[in-house]
């Protein structure tokens, strides 16, 4: 038989002093390490309206210059009037007569494993159609291929720099008559 309920709960005088206690406290660390951190301010810090207009967005991509459903890109694969390619992408291309131009873009994960390297891959297309006017109005579609993974962010610009300029020259030839 257990007799728990008669063990008692004081401690004995050398339990009670087993703690050794320090004369004049923790002297090891300096005072100013040792505050903690609710003594700080607790203020926001905002930015005025001057300093704001320093910080500008960043350049975004509408919606109206993207190709956003699968019959828009269904368009594109079934009739591309203009082709362009390189070792890392194809470029196809079809007229748009109802609007701006518009673009698609594929990295297809079998080609490029990594999502950063997809996503890089999709930023510099993009900044580039935003930056690179086109002589006339089409919708697009960039397919990356395997070797654009080995490229750097400046041979990306150039290999879609050199496209864009192929698919200029050949739907002007094609478009014009």
């Amino acid at each position: 038989m257990c007799h728990e309920a008669y063990i008692s709960a004081q401690r004995t005088q050398a339990q009670a002093q087993s703690r050794l206690s320090r004369q004049n406290g923790n002297q090891g660390r300096p005072e100013s390490v040792g505050t903690s951190p609710r003594s700080r301010s607790t203020q926001p810090v905002c930015l005025t309206p001057t300093d704001r207009a320093q910080y500008q967005r960043m350049p975004s991509f509408p919606l109206k210059a993207r190709l956003s459903q699968p019959s828009h890109y269904r368009r594109v694969f079934d009739g591309p009037n203009v082709k362009a390619s390189s070792k890392a992408f194809l470029l196809l291309a079809v007229e748009n007569n109802d609007g701006p131009s518009r673009i698609g873009i594929i990295v297809a994960k079998k080609h490029i494993r990594l999502a950063s390297r997809r996503n890089r891959i999709k930023r510099i297309v993009r900044e580039q159609f935003r930056l690179t006017p086109l002589g006339r109005s089409m919708d697009l579609v960039v397919l990356a291929r395997s070797p654009a993974d080995e490229l750097d962010n400046p041979a990306v610009w150039l290999d879609i720099a050199k496209l864009w300029h192929q698919i200029n020259a050949t739907a002007d030839r094609q478009w014009a008559g």
